[in-house]
C-alpha cells in the first residue's frame, strides 16, 4: 500500500473584503506535512506528500483532480483542507481558494460535490478526508461528514454542523484542530489494541478528547467501516500531549513542494520559472539560501520565496537544491526531474503509398523553325556510373509531328543523343579526376537493428546518431530502427549526422516495490524495469524500501530504470546522546526522540518524584548511530508498606 496526501491550506481571500485573513492554514499544512513524514512515526513518504498553498479555486480543482485520477487501487489518500468554508443556503460546502467571492460560490470556490465527484472516480479503496474549515473572521466550522462520505470513506471534520473553531492566535501557530491532529499521530494518541500503529479511530478519538476538554468545539466523523486503517506508527514510549512541537532535528520551515518533475519538454522548449514558497514554523525569522549541484539549475531567494531557472540539456536531468536556513541551519531539499526529448535536427520522410514526382530536368528548346517542345536532358548522377541514354519513346509527345517529321525527328534524336554523349563524358571525366573526397562514406542499413546497435554501427563508420523515438506500434519491435535519414548507401562525410528513427517501448507504471531490496528487484523486473540502488540516511532497518523515482504507478518506458532509495540503518547518520538525567520522562522522551534515538523506558522504585529519570545507560555527550535505543530508567516513587518484603522476628 502506498500512502499518498494532498494538503490544501489557503489563508489569503483577495477577491472578497469580507473572507478575512487567517492565521493558520499555512501553518497546518505545514505541521501535519512535517506529521506524516516524521522519521520516527509517520508512514508517508516525502515525495508522495504534495502541499499546495494560497492558491486559486481554479488551480485546486486541477490539483484535486490529479490526486484521486492519478490513484491506484492499493492507495490510501488522505486529502486535507484548511482554510475557509462557506455553507450556501441549500446547505452545500464550498472549499475557499485566495479567489473566492462568497455571492459567486458555484465559479470561484470548490463544492463538496466536485470533491465527491473525484473521490468516487478514483480507483483507490481507502480515502481519508480530514478538513479544518472556517466561517469567517477567525473562526472555523462546517459539518461536510454527511455528502462527502461513502463506501470506503472517511470523514473527520473540526466541527458539528455549523459551528465555530477558533483559528490561531498567533502568525505563526495552527488551529487547536490541527494541533491535537499532529500530537496525535506524533505518538500521543493511545494504540488501544497493541498492534504497533495508530489508526484513524484512535486518533480521532485522541483529538475529540483533547479538544473538548479545553473547548466547546466539538469534532465530527464518519467512518464506513470500524476505522482501522494506520495513519502513524506508535513510537517506542508514548509522546506526552506537550510535546507536540516539531522534533529538535527537523526543519523550522517548510515548502510548498519538495519535487518538480517536468515531462515531455521540447529540444527548444523555454521552460518558465518555477517559484517555490518557504514558510517558517517558528516565530524566529528565517534567512534563507539556495545552492544547486546541477550547473543547469539556477536558484535565487528573495522575501520568503524560492525561484528556480531551468536550463536543461537532452535527455535525462536530474538535481537537487539545498535550501538552507543561516540562523538556525536547518535544510530543506528539491529534487528536480526535467525530462527532454530528443529530436534529430531532419525528421525521417513520411511514409506514403502515393507515386512521387519526378524531380524536373534541365531542357533544351527544339530545332529553330519548329514548334516542337523543349526536350528533357537525362539527368546522369556524377557520382555513379553513366547511365544509359533514355529511350525516345519516353519523351514521344502526345501531338503527331508535321510534314517531313520523320527527318526532324532523325534530326532531333542525333542532336539528343550528342548532347546526352557530352553529358556523360563530362561526368565520367569528373569521375576519374576528382574522386570522392577522403573520409566519405556509405551510410549503413540500419532497419531492423536494436537501438544501441545501430548506434554502434553509426560509430564505428564514424557517424553520428540522432536518435527519434516514435509512437509504439505492432507492426514493428520495441527498441528497434524503423526508418533513418540519410538511406542505407548514401554517401556521408566523416562526422555526419544520421537520424535513426526508433519504435518506443510500451509504457508500463511503476510497480509497489516492497519492503526490502529483492522485493523492489523482482517486482522491476517482473514489469521490465531495471532498479538503481542508492542508500539514505535513515534510522529505519537497513536495507528498507524508503522511496523510488519515479514513485509508484508513475508511466515509465519498458526497459527505464527506476532509483530505489534504501534506508543505510544508521550507518552514516550519528547524533550526540543528549543529558537527560533529572528529567522527567515525557521531556527526556522528546529530547531523545528529537535526536533520532529510540528511547525505553525501565522503572524502579525511588524518593525522586514519579516520572523523574534517574540514569540513562547510554553515555551523554557521546556519538551513537541514529536509531539507537537509549535506555532510560524512571522513577516509580517510593516503596510502599506492601513492597517490602515481610521478614519474621527471632
Amino acid at each position: 500500500m502506498t500512502y499518498r496526501a494532498l494538503l490544501i491550506g489557503n489563508s489569503v481571500f483577495e477577491e472578497d473584503a469580507g473572507l478575512n485573513p487567517l492565521n493558520a492554514p499555512t501553518k497546518d499544512v505545514a505541521r501535519l506535512h512535517r506529521a506524516l513524514v516524521d522519521s520516527v512515526t509517520g508512514l508517508f513518504a516525502e515525495e508522495n506528500v504534495r502541499l499546495v498553498i494560497e492558491r486559486s479555486s481554479h488551480d485546486l480543482l486541477d490539483e484535486i483532480d490529479t490526486f484521486f485520477s492519478s490513484a491506484h487501487r492499493d492507495d490510501l489518500l488522505l486529502f486535507y483542507y484548511s482554510g475557509h468554508g462557506l455553507i450556501d443556503e441549500r446547505n452545500q460546502l464550498f472549499l475557499c481558494g485566495r479567489n473566492t467571492r462568497s455571492d459567486k460560490l458555484l465559479r470561484t470556490a470548490v463544492s463538496n460535490v466536485r470533491v465527491n465527484e473525484f473521490v468516487e472516480q478514483s480507483v483507490a479503496r481507502c480515502t481519508v478526508i480530514i478538513l479544518d474549515c472556517c466561517s469567517s473572521g477567525m473562526f472555523k466550522g462546517g459539518d461536510v461528514s454527511a455528502p462527502l462520505a461513502g463506501p470506503g470513506r472517511y470523514v473527520i471534520s473540526s466541527t458539528r454542523g455549523a459551528a465555530l473553531a477558533n483559528d490561531a492566535a498567533t502568525a505563526t501557530g495552527t488551529s487547536l484542530f490541527t494541533e491535537h491532529l499532529v500530537t496525535g499521530l506524533l505518538g500521543a494518541a493511545d494504540d488501544r489494541d497493541g498492534d504497533g500503529y495508530l489508526d484513524l479511530r484512535e486518533v480521532f478519538d485522541y483529538v475529540r478528547a483533547r479538544l473538548t476538554a479545553t473547548t466547546k468545539q466539538i469534532p465530527h466523523c464518519r467512518f464506513d467501516g470500524d476505522a482501522a486503517v494506520m495513519l502513524a506508527k506508535r513510537p517506542a514510549a508514548p509522546v506526552p500531549a506537550d510535546a507536540a512541537t516539531p522534533r529538535a532535528s527537523d526543519p523550522t520551515f517548510v515548502l510548498s513542494e519538495n519535487t518538480i518533475t517536468l515531462r515531455d519538454v521540447g529540444p527548444d522548449e523555454w521552460l518558465s520559472p518555477e517559484t517555490i514558497e518557504i514558510y517558517p514554523l517558528t516565530e524566529a525569522e528565517l534567512d534563507c539560501t539556495a545552492e544547486s549541484d546541477a550547473t543547469w539549475l539556477n536558484t535565487e531567494v528573495c522575501g520568503g520565496r524560492l525561484t528556480i531557472e531551468l536550463h536543461p540539456g537532452p535527455g535525462y536531468n536530474r538535481g537537487k537544491i539545498l535550501v538552507r536556513d543561516r540562523r538556525s541551519g536547518a535544510t530543506q531539499v528539491v529534487r528536480v526531474h526535467v525530462a527532454v526529448d530528443r529530436r534529430s535536427p531532419v525528421a525521417p520522410p513520411p511514409m506514403t503509398d502515393e507515386p512521387i514526382a519526378p524531380m524536373p530536368r534541365p531542357s533544351m528548346p527544339g530545332p529553330p523553325g519548329t514548334d516542337l517542345p523543349p526536350r528533357i536532358l537525362a539527368r546522369v548522377p556524377m557520382s555513379h556510373a553513366i547511365e544509359p541514354p533514355h529511350s525516345p519513346a519516353v519523351h514521344a509527345t502526345p501531338e503527331p509531328y508535321p510534314e517531313h517529321g520523320g527527318r526532324k525527328k532523325r534530326w532531333l534524336v542525333a542532336v539528343a543523343a550528342a548532347v546526352l554523349l557530352t553529358v556523360g563524358m563530362v561526368g565520367l571525366l569528373t569521375l576519374l579526376h576528382d574522386p570522392p573526397q577522403e573520409g566519405t562514406m556509405s551510410v549503413p542499413d540500419l532497419s531492423g537493428l536494436p537501438r544501441a546497435s545501430a548506434e554502434a554501427a553509426l560509430r564505428e563508420e564514424g557517424l553520428e546518431p540522432s536518435v527519434v523515438v516514435a509512437s509504439s506500434s505492432s507492426a514493428c519491435s520495441p527498441g528497434t530502427v524503423i526508418a533513418q535519414d540519410p538511406l542505407p548507401g548514401q554517401p556521408a562525410g566523416r562526422g555526419a549526422q544520421v537520424s535513426i528513427t526508433v519504435c518506443k517501448a510500451p509504457m508500463t507504471p511503476v510497480p509497489p516495490l516492497g519492503r526490502d531490496r529483492s522485493s523492489a528487484r523482482d517486482a522491476l523486473q517482473a514489469v521490465g524495469l531495471h532498479a538503481e540502488f542508492e542508500f539514505q540516511d535513515s534510522p529505519k532497518k537497513e536495507g528498507q524500501v524508503l522511496w523510488s523515482q519515479p514513485g509508484s504507478g508513475v508511466k515509465v518506458q519498458e526497459g527505464s530504470t527506476v532509483t530505489v532509495f534504501l534506508s543505510d540503518g544508521g550507518k552514516t547518520c550519528r547524533r550526540v546522546v543528549p543529558n537527560v538525567k533529572g528529567m522527567m520522562a515525557e521531556h527526556a522522551d522528546a529530547a531523545l526522540s528529537g535526536a533520532k534515538f529510540v528511547p525505553q523506558i525501565e522503572e524502579r522504585t525511588s524518593d525522586e518524584p514519579v516520572g523523574t529519570v534517574l540514569e540513562q545507560k547510554a553515555p551523554a555527550g557521546e556519538e551513537a548511530k541514529c536509531g539507537a535505543t537509549v535506555t532510560l530508567i524512571v522513577s516509580a516513587g517510593p516503596e510502599t508498606a506492601s513492597s517490602i518484603p515481610f521478614s519474621p522476628s527471632g
